[in-house]
């Protein structure tokens, strides 16, 4: 458990290094895309940036993929780190919220992701940052 978490922490760093990451390995999602459609496949799932933002992207790989894992992670091991993790998960989850906000005051389609509602990030009974 703790290798994956550490695997697939990216969105528990700070903001600016973890938006760094997220913008990088978007980039490549999108050149596979790219290269897919140039052969005329199909875009693989997050490849197609023509469906796809890096915020949609990210908010859904921190709700169904590394906040479970790491809420489970705080419970194991309930320690500063652990915490300190999940608080900048929670923040950063906010932050790629705000983008797509921003794009659909600016006149583009409302995304989903933006009335769905947050679930705690930091376990029942946690510590806070």
């Amino acid at each position: 458990m703790a290798l994956k978490c550490a695997d697939i922490c990216n969105p528990c760093r700070p903001w600016e290094l973890s938006k760094q990451w997220s913008e990088k390995v978007t980039e490549e999602f999108f050149h596979q895309g790219e290269i897919e459609k140039k052969h005329k496949l199909d875009v693989s799932p997050l490849c197609d940036n023509q469906t796809n933002t890096i915020a949609n992207i990210q908010i859904g790989f921190m709700t169904y993929v590394v906040e479970p894992l790491f809420v489970e992670w705080a419970r194991f091991s309930d320690t500063r780190l652990s915490q300190t993790m999940l608080g900048y998960l929670g923040l950063n989850k906010a932050g790629w919220r705000g983008m797509l906000q921003e794009q659909a005051s600016s006149g583009d389609d409302t995304d989903p992701a933006l009335e769905e509602t947050d679930s705690e990030v930091l376990p029942q009974g946690s510590k806070t940052l």
